[in-house]
């Protein structure tokens, strides 16, 4: 396995970064946003702090739970608006649609990778960058894989590894994934078999559990100082602390069963 100290970058291998294979899979980005003063703000400090590896993003116009609904019930009938964890949380109902709508744009693609506008990256660009082109180059490919590039910790123990990991644990949730062909269009038909009863993520775990898809995890940090973010992605201006901070993370005096049920419940 390629370690992030294999790679200097250098002034030509950031033209390199551009023009080969890892252009074909950043030129299909999608950060979905919200038309709204606080999206507004994010999506600008998305778009300045990527512009040296996504040259021109594509703005998905994020679907709203409330302002969108007839839209969402049109389009997307087999979102189940009335299951208990859309009730718990609204706004995921907008966001499972606009994933939908992101994945039936990016279907044909060989990769796609999607964005929330609170993407947020390292100050340390090197470091970033180093990291991004190893995890990109090293793929690994079973199949109907979606790749994390971040996600939330509830063990608030991120290490350094610098390799894909299959999950193991269900984790919260991630504002980046990159997604092959075949993955987004296994889980287009399973939504419009079946339907879906649950915020986006959480179905995607489900689907993972049932081995209808991959679901790898980058296993790098290069948020040292909050070992609770895992990849290379942070959240911007978003109150995530420790999980000794946060009743979110309580998993304290738990049971195996209440355990396994507070996980089974979260919203990811």
């Amino acid at each position: 396995m390629l370690m992030i100290n294999d790679f200097l970058f250098t002034n030509a291998t950031k033209k390199e970064f551009f023009n080969n294979k890892y252009n074909t899979i950043l030129n299909h980005s999608y950060v979905v946003s919200l038309n709204n003063q606080k999206s507004k703000k994010r999506l600008k400090n998305f778009i300045h702090h990527t512009k040296h590896f996504i040259k021109k993003p594509n703005i998905l116009n994020a679907l709203h739970f409330e302002k969108d609904k007839k839209k969402i019930k049109t389009f997307y009938p087999y979102i189940h608006k009335r299951s208990h964890l859309f009730d718990l949380k609204p706004g995921e109902y907008g966001r499972t649609a606009s994933f939908i709508k992101f994945l039936k744009l990016v279907q044909k693609k060989k990769y796609s990778v999607w964005f929330e506008d609170d993407t947020q990256i390292n100050s340390n660009k090197k470091l970033f960058d180093n990291q991004l082109k190893v995890a990109l180059k090293n793929l690994p490919k079973k199949g109907n894989d979606i790749y994390l590039l971040s996600y939330l910790n509830t063990k608030n123990d991120c290490k350094n590894k610098n390799k894909w990991k299959l999950r193991k644990v269900k984790h919260l949730g991630t504002g980046q994934i990159i997604f092959s062909k075949d993955a987004a269009q296994t889980i287009l038909y399973y939504i419009k078999k079946n339907g879906i009863h649950t915020p986006i993520n959480n179905y995607l775990h489900k689907l993972y559990k049932d081995r209808i898809i991959n679901i790898w995890e980058w296993n790098g940090n290069t948020f040292p100082e909050n070992p609770m973010y895992c990849g290379l992605f942070e959240k911007y201006q978003t109150n995530h602390k420790s999980k000794k901070n946060s009743t979110m993370f309580d998993f304290k005096n738990l049971t195996r069963k209440q355990y396994k049920y507070k996980i089974d419940n979260m919203i990811i």
